[in-house]
C-alpha cells in the first residue's frame, strides 16, 4: 500500500513539473525585436517624421517631392515640361546665371545655368506639401509649432535674432514659411486664423 502511495506521489510531481516547463517554454522571448520589427516595449526612440535618405547631392527637405540639388531631367520627370522660363544672366546671390521656371503660377523653381541643379523652390498652393506634410493654406501657428518641435529657427548674418518661420532643417538648407498675403517671408504677429501663403526651400548661403 505504501509503495502504491509513493508511486502516485511521484507521478503527480512529475506531471506538475512537466506542466511548468511547458508553460515556460511558451513564453515570448525577452530579447529586443529584430531590425524592421515593431518595438512594443514602449522604449522606441522618436525619429524625425521627415527623415528619409535623399539621393546623393539632394536635400532631405522637399516640397511636393522637389529637392535642392535635383537635376533638370529629374525636375522634368516630376513636373513635366509645361512651364514658362526666364533666364537671368546676372547670377546675383546664386553666384551663377540661372533660369526661373514657373509652373501654372503656383510653383517657381530656380535652376542654375552652370550647375544644372535646382537651387531654390517657391510654392504658392497646397499641391506642394513639405516632407512633414505642412502645406500652403495650413494655419500658421500650427505649422510653426510642428517645425519648432524638430528644428531651430535660423539666425542669419543680418541679425542676431532667430527669424520666425525660417527653419534650418539640415546644414545649409532652409524651409521658410510666409504668412503674408504678398508672400513676404514674414511670420510676425500671427493671429489664430493666420495661414501659410507660400513656402520656400532654399540654400542658407543665398539668404545671407
Amino acid at each position: 500500500m505504501k509503495r502504491i502511495l509513493v508511486l502516485i506521489l511521484v507521478l503527480s510531481l512529475s506531471v506538475t513539473l512537466w506542466g511548468c516547463q511547458s508553460r515556460a517554454g511558451n513564453q515570448p522571448p525577452s530579447t529586443p525585436p529584430a531590425s524592421g520589427e515593431p518595438d512594443t516595449s514602449g522604449n522606441q526612440g522618436q525619429s524625425d517624421p521627415g527623415e528619409n535618405t535623399p539621393p546623393a547631392g539632394q536635400s532631405a527637405a522637399s516640397l511636393g517631392g522637389l529637392r535642392l540639388g535635383m537635376t533638370v531631367s529629374q525636375l522634368d520627370s516630376l513636373l513635366g515640361q509645361d512651364y514658362t522660363e526666364k533666364l537671368v544672366d546676372e547670377g546675383g546671390h546664386f553666384r551663377e546665371p540661372f533660369k526661373i521656371r514657373s509652373y501654372a503660377e503656383d510653383c517657381q523653381v530656380v535652376v542654375g545655368q552652370t550647375s544644372g541643379k535646382v537651387l531654390q523652390v517657391d510654392v504658392y498652393s497646397a499641391l506642394y506639401p513639405t516632407n512633414l506634410e505642412i502645406k500652403v493654406g495650413d494655419l500658421s501657428r500650427d505649422a510653426l509649432q510642428k517645425y519648432r518641435a524638430l528644428y531651430k529657427e535660423w539666425v542669419g548674418n543680418q541679425s542676431d535674432q532667430p527669424l520666425a518661420g525660417w527653419f534650418e532643417t539640415e546644414p545649409g538648407v532652409l524651409v521658410i514659411f510666409s504668412s503674408m498675403e504678398n508672400h513676404d517671408r514674414i511670420n510676425q504677429n500671427l493671429q489664430p486664423d493666420s495661414r501659410i501663403t507660400a513656402i520656400t526651400l532654399g540654400g542658407a548661403q543665398y539668404f545671407d
